[in-house]
């Protein structure tokens, strides 16, 4: 087995993109990497074969690690990559042990971000980052400067501005937003982070084609697996058909946990 006939990711990543973000981190040689939500295992897998690195993979369901499992022996990478089924919401793992967190495909919306987010810095070490890719609405407000000069502003005709909206409508909430965790703006998520002693580094939206990448992926994936493809075939209607395009984006982000000093967080460069 190569590794390029490994599953693809649940969610918009490609595995150029993620070796390339994690490249730019530069961890430490040997580093432990945590991979929430592992599903088939595409990200532990790709990282140890790659970098090489450490890697531990958390997923509730014994069929996709069953796949993960069976991908490690084919490439040789048991010694590098263990799997463990356990509920994401309740992590058995070392407290400060992991240099990078993986928390994918939307693994803080399906969780609960506020918990996760705490769970995870629980078991990162200081100093050592969490990389999120999260679906989010687009409707962030303006920073004060820019709704000052709409305010101050005037149309052709002499009339103020008016603020426009990309709040998604109730139908797609519906469809997109599962059990009780709804989704953030890119706003919203950073303050979240900040507020729970993250240091958020940079973050950046994805092109809307990698939407349309999940949901053919998906596809070819489940293949006539009536149950789950009907799901995803709800969402691409609500984002093509529904106005979803233009109130989604898929999100970028990393954020580390401060390092700690005897008088408090250290300074560090990104």
């Amino acid at each position: 087995m190569s590794i390029a006939s490994l599953p693809p990711f649940r969610g918009p990543m490609s595995q150029e993109l993620l070796l390339t973000l994690v490249r730019g981190l530069d961890l430490a040689p040997e580093a432990d990497v945590l991979d929430l939500c592992c599903a088939e295992g595409t990200a532990s897998l790709l990282l140890a074969h790659q970098l090489p690195l450490h890697c531990v993979g958390v997923d509730a369901r014994a069929d996709f690690l069953a796949v993960a499992r069976q991908c490690a022996r084919d490439l040789g990478l048991e010694e590098r990559v263990q799997f463990r089924q356990m509920d994401p919401r309740h992590l058995e793992l070392q407290t400060a042990h992991f240099d990078l967190v993986l928390a994918l495909g939307g693994a803080l919306s399906s969780l609960g971000r506020v918990p996760a987010l705490e769970r995870l810095r629980f078991h990162l070490k200081p100093g050592g980052v969490l990389l999120l890719c999260e679906p989010i609405y687009l409707d962030s407000a303006p920073d004060l400067e820019v709704l000052d000069s709409l305010e101050r502003g005037r149309d052709e005709e002499g009339r103020p501005y008016e603020l426009e909206s990309n709040a998604p409508s109730p139908l797609v909430r519906a469809v997109f937003e599962h059990g009780p965790y709804g989704y953030e703006t890119e706003n919203g998520l950073r303050s979240l982070l900040e507020a729970l002693d993250f240091e958020v580094g940079w973050s950046c939206l994805m092109p809307e084609s990698v939407w349309s990448a999940h949901f053919a992926q998906a596809r070819a994936h489940l293949g006539e697996d009536a149950g789950e493809w009907s799901e995803l075939a709800r969402e691409a209607i609500a984002f093509y058909a529904l106005g979803g395009r233009r109130t989604l984006g898929s999100l970028l982000l990393a954020a580390r946990r401060p390092r700690m000093s005897a008088d408090g967080p250290e300074e560090h460069s990104e």
